[in-house]
């Protein structure tokens, strides 16, 4: 994730690398079968382009941050 979002920025991350911390976990999985099944939801856009989508919002939006 962290290198997805540092190539869309065209930036070289700084990771620190710290011990687990209680409640971390190694991974996660998404599982959107349920509402798949309930509402229908089937996802279109990978996470590569919801990043760059969201990069683009924000630097169009930025001045809603300063």
């Amino acid at each position: 994730m962290i290198n997805t979002i540092a190539k869309t920025l065209g930036v070289e991350p700084n990771i620190k690398q710290y011990p687990m911390q209680p409640g971390d976990v190694d991974r996660t999985f998404a599982d959107v079968s349920k509402a798949k099944k309930l509402i229908g939801y089937e996802p279109k856009t990978s996470f590569e382009q919801g990043i760059q989508n969201f990069v683009n919002w924000y630097k169009q939006n930025i001045e809603l941050y300063k």
